[in-house]
């Protein structure tokens, strides 16, 4: 790794270490269905109508998200919680790229 790299994967790994530790207390002190809220909801049940074979029936909200958490719930019976783990890693790498960006123009 070159040393141009090192603060921004810090930053990646910081962001995705917080997300996860943050997910997983959830889960362990809350439970699953607490990482359902706001349009948590709207999300998987577009996602469960994709793999479900239905309509995804909102012209509003682009299909990757919902196509990703319903993957999940197909795969396994934990799918918030995958989505949710998925969900850090976006988190981390847009923080790495953001940095990354801003070093550039700064």
């Amino acid at each position: 790794m070159s040393e141009d790299n090192q603060p921004a994967v810090k930053i990646f790994l910081a962001v995705l270490t917080i997300k996860l530790l943050l997910a997983g207390g959830v889960y362990y002190f809350l439970g699953e269905e607490r990482f359902i809220w706001s349009d948590s909801a709207t999300y998987l049940e577009l996602g469960r109508r994709i793999f479900a074979g239905e309509s995804f029936g909102d012209p509003l909200r682009t299909p990757l998200y919902p196509f990703i958490l319903g993957a999940f719930f197909a795969l396994t019976s934990h799918g918030a919680l995958w989505g949710a783990v998925v969900q850090a890693f976006f988190a981390a790498g847009a923080a790495f790229f953001v940095f990354k960006i801003g070093k550039r123009f700064l």
